[in-house]
């Protein structure tokens, strides 16, 4: 009995190893009958693509001839690209020399710094603009070239699409772009032809700088203007002051000189002390003091000098010129130098520009559209794809049959 209990267990263990190593077994056929299926459908598929390769290849062909008639039709697109930056002293050229010289005549302070970046900041500011987009691309050529024959509906829309999408201004990141420390902006224009694309920019920022340059000159004219007027202004009221001295000078001599003939006094007597001190007193006076305060505006004494001083005084008077004080003709002078310099901006042209090229328009060597040799190697991936497709489904529509 003993040796029957210890046969029992060595006997189940065996039996279960048996059962494990028939799974086994059955497990790895059934993997290589899985296996062997799948190489079998591999093959049977590489075999019938390669028995319709002609119509793969035709699907390819296809795909490729209308990849290659787009790439080789379609409105190519050139960028040309530039870099600006405040216009320096050099770029001011004569305009600078121009508002140098009207601030010294008028004895102000200059800041070079606050004319460029005014220059510069209405260049930016036009740049912006969608309208001066609009009046300067209207009349170029590119839009003459892609207008021509079409109504008028469709030039709108050309015309828009080249000012919203062919001009591109972008400012440099100043975390990424140490060009961004210069204050410039980067400036693109794409066109059909690489020519095309660079004259365009080039005219484009010319033409708004020359705007920024009219409207800044303009500005400043007007302050030149009023400038000028306020100092005629000041010289003429310098002048009528004077005239008006002179004339009532003249006219209490006159009277003065009427009394000392009624007084029949020819010549200068000595009276009192007192008052032949203020009669010295008024000679001395200087003419250039106010005319309220002058002594000979209206004085009782005047007639003592006698007929023949008197009459020398009205002589000297109506003979020589007004001595106008020195005011005068420091204004005189500042309207003549002034005058003068308005002639050499008027028969002169202002050359100037309201930016420095950081990098001039440049003549573009790569394409931007349509990129050729990727167009036809997504046209041979997307052939490849739609043939085999086809190839597929047709041959499992005659398997269901």
């Amino acid at each position: 009995m003993e040796l029957i209990k210890n046969i029992a267990p060595v006997y189940e263990t065996s039996k279960i190893r048996t059962y494990y190593c028939q799974n086994n077994a059955k497990r790895m056929e059934n993997q290589q009958k899985s296996q062997t299926s799948d190489e079998i459908d591999l093959i049977e598929l590489l075999t019938l693509l390669w028995q319709k390769k002609v119509t793969i290849i035709a699907t390819t062909f296809i795909c490729v001839v209308i990849a290659a008639i787009y790439a080789f039709t379609a409105k190519q697109q050139w960028t040309s690209k530039a870099e600006v930056i405040a216009p320096t002293t050099v770029s001011l050229n004569n305009y600078l020399n121009i508002r140098r010289e009207y601030a010294r005549i008028l004895g102000s302070d200059f800041d070079v710094n606050s004319l460029s970046n005014s220059l510069f900041s209405k260049f930016n500011q036009l740049m912006y603009s969608l309208d001066e987009r609009e009046n300067f691309l209207s009349q170029s050529e590119v839009y003459k070239l892609e207008s021509a024959g079409k109504d008028e509906e469709q030039q709108r829309v050309i015309l828009n699409k080249l000012v919203r999408e062919n001009i591109t201004i972008t400012k440099p990141d100043e975390k990424k772009d140490s060009k961004a420390l210069w204050g410039g902006v980067q400036v693109s224009f794409s066109a059909e032809t690489p020519a095309l694309a660079q004259d365009t920019l080039k005219a484009f920022i010319t033409k708004i700088s020359q705007e920024s340059l009219d409207y800044n000159f303009k500005s400043f004219l007007i302050s030149y203007n009023e400038k000028l007027t306020d100092l005629r202004f000041g010289l003429n009221q310098i002048k009528q002051n004077a005239d008006v001295q002179r004339n009532i000078r003249l006219e209490n001599l006159n009277r003065a000189l009427d009394t000392a003939k009624r007084a029949d006094i020819k010549d200068y007597s000595k009276i009192s002390g007192e008052v032949e001190n203020n009669l010295l007193n008024i000679i001395r006076t200087d003419t250039s003091i106010p005319l309220s305060e002058s002594p000979l505006s209206d004085n009782p004494y005047l007639f003592i000098l006698g007929e023949k001083y008197i009459s020398a005084q009205i002589s000297a008077i109506k003979q020589n010129d007004i001595i106008y004080p020195p005011k005068y003709y420091q204004i005189q002078e500042q309207i003549t130098q002034l005058e003068a310099l308005a002639q050499k901006f008027k028969e002169g042209k202002l050359e100037t520009n309201a930016y420095t090229y950081l990098s001039s328009p440049d003549y573009p060597v790569v394409k931007d559209a349509p990129k050729r040799l990727i167009i036809i190697l997504i046209s041979i991936v997307l052939g490849l794809f739609l043939g085999t497709i086809f190839v597929l489904i047709k041959a499992l529509k005659v398997s269901e049959r």
